[in-house]
């Protein structure tokens, strides 16, 4: 090469080439546009991943590979192009291979060792493998990481194991009775601590004047316990839960006086034989049970509550209650007469553990059930923590041994400190580089003479 030619800028060829135009007026650059033909002289056989008619078949070898002028000057923004398949054809060459036959590492028996427990688990002279050298260190300590905790999740699942059966059959023999919606979620809903369940609140509602008046209850999870809360609805169209997101009953006497119509209330609405009839057939067909059905009667309430029912029964648009009271006297439907609808609200609790396989109670409560599984949890954290510090330790001692076993290009480099700043030569590097070097150079020159 001649040194002494014309240095020719790449920006300045780049000005000279005018742009070629697409069919719709777009520039095109010609430098990287994808060509399908073979490069020049160049043949299926010449391995640039050619097919035998001819076409290449590697989107890298599709491309022109442009050749930067080596001396062209760097100092301005103009951008030297890269060639996708020169950098591709590079990091294929530098691909980790065996130094005696040339062939790549097999990522199946490649022998990279592993990260001891113990100091004295490994030898020194054979932890630092000749494939870890082909690697480099930090691949391999990013393939130790991930085995690692490979092995650590290994172990959390079977620690997790128990607990998962537990989970499944969270629900006892009642999950079998409920009608599961095939849905693929559910086998993850099922494997999760919520399928466990958790305390919530059951409601139903029906129209007195209507034929046989039923509270159908359903809990989502556990079974029912007491009932909560029971009455005349106070507006057209209401629901079990208000507007603030809280059941109808829920919130203390304080909240609740404007949640139904206080003559028709659980503790208002029923005379006392009423009130005891109505419990015990509670304690009867719902008590500690997931769905009941329970069917209410008339002469339970009392009079005021009953007046207020008949009153709206009158205009009720079910006329089975009038029908059966032989009235003549009603009224038509309108926006002034509401529905007689009573609520009834039940507490549900999920607070039992069953067996995994009968299916029966266990003889301890969802609360010490937690227990252990916080103990699994805290285990599994304290693991975590433990390989972590673990993987510190053991990556200090690897990198020292990879030190003294390899060649590396920081073995070629030197660190400076204390440099001064930019303005401090006048922004002049060549000035900066020729004080670093007589730096360099002298204190090399010293070790040189002290040793010999």
């Amino acid at each position: 090469m001649d040194l002494g030619a014309p240095v020719k800028s790449h920006k300045a060829s780049v000005e000279k080439e005018k742009p070629k135009r697409g069919k719709k007026g777009q520039e095109q650059d010609t430098d990287l546009l994808a060509e399908f033909e073979n490069p020049a002289g160049a043949t299926p056989a010449d391995g640039a991943g050619g097919s035998a008619d001819g076409e290449p078949t590697d989107p890298a070898d599709l491309l022109i590979a442009p050749v930067p002028e080596v001396l062209a000057r760097d100092d301005d923004q103009t951008l030297v192009p890269v060639s996708y398949a020169a950098v591709k054809d590079w990091a294929r060459r530098l691909h980790p291979r065996d130094p005696e036959t040339g062939e790549k590492w097999s990522w199946w028996d490649v022998d990279l060792k592993y990260v001891p427990l113990a100091s004295g688990m490994i030898k020194k002279t054979e932890w630092v493998t000749p494939e870890a050298k082909t690697v480099g260190l930090g691949a391999v300590l990013y393939l130790y990481t991930m085995k690692a905790f490979a092995w650590l999740f290994l172990l959390f699942t079977l620690l997790n194991i128990p607990l998962f059966v537990f989970y499944v059959n969270g629900q006892g023999p009642y999950a079998k009775e409920r009608v599961s919606s095939g849905q693929f979620t559910d086998v993850f809903a099922r494997l999760s601590l919520g399928n466990l369940g958790v305390t919530g609140f059951a409601c139903s509602n029906f129209n007195l004047a209507a034929a046989h008046p039923t509270l159908r209850w359903n809990c989502p999870y556990g079974t029912m316990r007491d009932l909560f809360a029971f009455g005349l609805q106070k507006l057209d169209n209401q629901s079990c839960v208000k507007s603030t997101a809280t059941y109808i009953g829920e919130g203390g006497p304080a909240e609740n006086w404007d949640d139904l119509q206080t003559d028709c209330t659980l503790e208002t609405g029923l005379t006392p034989e009423g009130y005891q009839a109505f419990l015990d057939l509670y304690q009867e067909s719902c008590y500690d049970k997931y769905e009941c059905d329970l069917e209410f009667e008339v002469p339970w309430l009392t009079a005021e509550c009953r007046a207020r029912f008949e009153y709206y029964a009158r205009g009720s648009v079910h006329g089975w209650y009038a029908d059966s009271q032989n009235w003549t006297e009603i009224h038509q439907p309108d926006q002034r007469r509401r529905e007689p609808v009573f609520f009834g609200v039940t507490f549900c609790i999920a607070d039992k553990i069953y067996h995994p396989v009968s299916g029966e109670e266990m003889g301890f409560s969802k609360q010490a059930f937690g227990y252990a599984v916080s103990a699994v949890d805290i285990t599994c954290v304290l693991l975590t923590v433990l390989l972590i510090n673990l993987l510190e330790v053991r990556f200090r001692e690897y990198a020292k041994l990879y030190d003294k076993r390899n060649v590396e290009m920081r073995d070629f480099t030197v660190a400076v400190e204390n440099l001064p700043c930019d303005p401090a030569y006048g922004g002049k590097d060549i000035l900066l580089q020729a004080y670093l070097w007589e730096h360099i150079e002298k204190h090399l020159r010293a070790a040189f003479e002290a040793k010999h």
